[in-house]
């Protein structure tokens, strides 16, 4: 009893409430996933599949926090999600880009970031309940890379009528915002977070990001509806 008031008591603080938020709003994006499911083309597919998939791991995590019956170490969940998000957005990326050239180095650069991380993997087997700053890193950089690519061929495209009615712009922008400052705090927050202070609360930033991220999902899976996506202009 005593155990069930502090777990309760310490889910209760500004903090852990926000980050509990910033897990219940993922159900945000999958509900245009759910109602537009028909009209959805097979990126914007890849993109539900991949909310469900995080929606499962999410509900993995807090389960390991809260029951009993396990050790509450959840950090290899970080892990498989960072696999599967690596996979299903890559994939998605290949999807969506039309120039052969882009699609071939999205397709290079994907492999060769896959089997690094595969080997590190490998390598870090017995440790795979931490996080793998390293394996995130390498997922970070690579969407990054894929999403400034495809905004290239977004922007100098002429199908594209209107950027802001276009569900594509608004899920690249999520990503590219999402993944640019997780891996700004991936990078520097352990060093940070040695300064007390102010800074203390530094890792809330990924959180925030993780919010702006699934509200852009959202917005781009509502606009899936419109004419735009399902039969664009042509050049």
């Amino acid at each position: 009893m005593i155990q069930d008031l502090i777990l309760l008591n310490r889910f209760l603080t500004p903090k852990w409430i926000f980050v509990i938020f910033s897990s219940l709003i993922i159900l945000l994006p999958i509900i245009p996933a759910i109602k537009y499911r028909k009209n959805l083309s097979n990126s914007l597919r890849t993109i539900s599949i991949y909310l469900y998939g995080s929606l499962f791991l999410e509900i993995l995590c807090w389960a390991i926090i809260l029951l009993p019956i396990l050790n509450h170490r959840n950090h290899w969940v970080f892990n498989v999600l960072n696999i599967f998000e690596f996979c299903c957005l890559s994939y998605y990326f290949l999807q969506i880009t039309k120039s052969d050239k882009i699609k071939n180095v999205i397709k290079v650069v994907s492999v060769l970031s896959f089997l690094i991380i595969v080997i590190v993997t490998i390598i870090n087997i017995k440790e795979f309940n931490n996080y793998d700053d390293f394996a995130h890193s390498i997922v970070y950089i690579t969407l990054i890379l894929s999403v400034l690519l495809n905004f290239y061929e977004m922007l100098y495209s002429n199908e594209t009528l209107s950027l802001s009615n276009h569900a594509h712009f608004w899920i690249d922008s999520g990503i590219l915002i999402y993944f640019s400052g997780a891996f700004f705090v991936n990078l520097f927050g352990d060093k940070i977070l040695l300064f007390n202070g102010p800074l203390k609360d530094f890792w809330l930033i990924y959180y925030i990001l993780l919010i702006i991220f699934r509200i852009f999902l959202a917005i781009g899976l509502w606009f899936s509806k419109t004419p735009q996506q399902l039969s664009p202009s042509s050049k």
